[in-house]
């Protein structure tokens, strides 16, 4: 059985004034359950992954945030 993968990612950049240089993001992967090993026949659990970003632009520097989350 050949596994069901799925990727999304998005992102905003604000461009208000208060707000200017701020870009959040989100991202989802999900894997359905799937078969490993070669001889015997295991069976690995699905799951889905969700990823956050955050992103702040100052005059000098680019500060990145990034976050993650496993449910199955």
């Amino acid at each position: 059985m050949l596994p069901h993968n799925g990727n999304l990612w998005t992102t905003y950049e604000f461009q208000d004034a208060n707000l200017r240089g701020l870009k959040l993001g989100a991202g989802l992967q999900a894997v359905s359950r799937r078969e490993i090993g070669f001889t015997e026949s295991i069976k690995a659990p699905g799951y889905t992954t969700l990823n956050l970003m955050a992103r702040s632009l100052s005059d000098f520097r680019q500060l990145t945030w990034l976050s993650g989350k496993i449910a199955t």
